[in-house]
C-alpha cells in the first residue's frame, strides 16, 4: 500500500515538473528578447511606496501589450480586481479564445512589494511573476516585467507588457499618453499587440 502511494506521488511530481517545463518553454516563445539582460524601469515608472491596492480595483479591459503565450490568441480580455486587504488582491480574468471561439476564465492573486512592484500569481501553476507598475491613473494601468534569470538567460531577457484601460475603446488622447509612457521605458510600439474588443 505504501509503495503504491510512493509510486503515485512520484508520478504526480514528474507530471508537475513536465507541466512547469512546458509552461516555461511556452513563456519564452511569447517574449520579446532583450539582449544583454533586463534594464531597470525605475527611470520611467512613477514612484509608489506603498501603492494602495484600492487604485487597482474594479473592471479593467486589456488594451494591448506583449503577452504571455496563454493571452496571445485571445480577445475581449477583461479583468475584475477586488481588494482582499491593504496590499493583497484577487483577480478574475475573462476572455475569448480566438482559435476556438470559446470563453475562458481564470483566477489569480497578487500582492504589492516595495517601489510599486506587484507580484501576480498564475493560478494554475502558482508561478509568481513580478511586474513593475509603470503608471496607474483612473483611466489606465501599465504593467511591465522583464525576466532574465534561469531558463531565460540563454535567449536574453524576456519582456512582457500589459496595458489595461477602464474603457474598451479609449480615446486617442489617452492612447497617445499611454504610448508616450511605454516608449519612455524603451519599449517599441511595434512590439505592442492590441487586443480586439469588437463585438464583446
Amino acid at each position: 500500500m505504501k509503495e503504491n502511494k510512493k509510486e503515485k506521488d512520484k508520478q504526480i511530481r514528474k507530471f508537475l515538473q513536465l507541466v512547469t517545463l512546458s509552461y516555461l518553454i511556452n513563456l519564452s516563445l511569447a517574449q520579446i528578447s532583450i539582449e544583454g539582460g533586463c534594464p531597470s524601469f525605475d527611470c520611467c515608472k512613477d514612484e509608489f511606496n506603498p501603492l494602495p491596492v484600492e487604485k487597482m480595483t474594479g473592471i479593467w479591459y486589456l488594451y494591448g501589450g506583449i503577452s504571455h503565450f496563454f493571452d496571445a490568441d485571445t480577445k475581449c480580455t477583461k479583468v475584475n480586481v477586488m481588494a482582499l486587504s491593504t496590499d493583497y488582491f484577487y483577480v478574475n480574468t475573462t476572455q475569448v479564445v480566438i482559435s476556438s471561439g470559446h470563453d475562458r476564465a481564470y483566477d489569480g492573486f497578487g500582492n504589492f512589494t516595495i517601489k510599486g512592484k506587484v507580484i501576480t500569481l498564475v493560478s494554475d501553476l502558482k508561478i509568481p511573476i513580478p511586474y513593475d507598475i509603470i503608471k496607474i491613473t483612473p483611466d489606465y494601468l501599465i504593467m511591465l516585467t522583464c525576466l532574465d534569470c534561469g531558463f531565460f538567460t540563454h535567449q536574453g531577457a524576456g519582456l512582457y507588457l500589459y496595458i489595461y484601460t477602464k474603457s474598451e475603446f479609449p480615446a486617442q488622447t489617452l492612447v497617445n499618453e499611454i504610448n508616450e509612457k511605454v516608449e519612455q521605458c524603451g519599449v517599441s510600439l511595434n512590439w505592442v499587440q492590441k487586443q480586439d474588443h469588437d463585438g464583446c
